[in-house]
């Protein structure tokens, strides 16, 4: 997921302004990846879901 790496990255770069004006659209997005997907796929969303909180 390029998305969550970018936020990643900014946070670990201190750029908290990006982070915090991007990290709401992205958990909405897992979120309903979440309610999506199924098996591994839905995991795998889950445990980016998880990071983001």
């Amino acid at each position: 997921m390029e998305r969550g790496s970018v936020v990643w990255d900014a946070y670990q770069g201190s750029r908290f302004g990006f982070m915090t004006a991007s990290l709401p659209g992205l958990v909405e997005d897992l979120v309903h990846a979440v309610d999506q997907y199924e098996g591994a796929d839905k995991v795998r969303c889950q445990r980016l879901l998880a990071l983001a909180y």
